[in-house]
């Protein structure tokens, strides 16, 4: 079954992790850099730069794919 684009963001960001949108998110609404994010979450700036490029990663395969896998 085809499923069109906003079907298909909706399944691909319940496939990520929870450090994975809220990462994400949180560059996204906030607009804080990735290390003010990493300091507010004490954490280091590596692990929520991986975060967000393994999100940002998930998030285009599904997208290219034209078909995602519902849960």
């Amino acid at each position: 079954e085809e499923i069109c684009g906003n079907e298909q963001l909706f399944y691909a960001v319940r496939k990520l992790t929870t450090a994975e949108k809220e990462v994400l998110f949180e560059s996204i609404m906030t607009g804080n850099s990735l290390k003010e994010i990493a300091k507010s979450r004490n954490v280091s700036y590596l692990s929520v730069r991986r975060a967000r490029e393994r999100a940002l990663t998930k998030l285009r395969r599904a997208m290219r794919g034209g078909r995602y896998e519902q849960l």
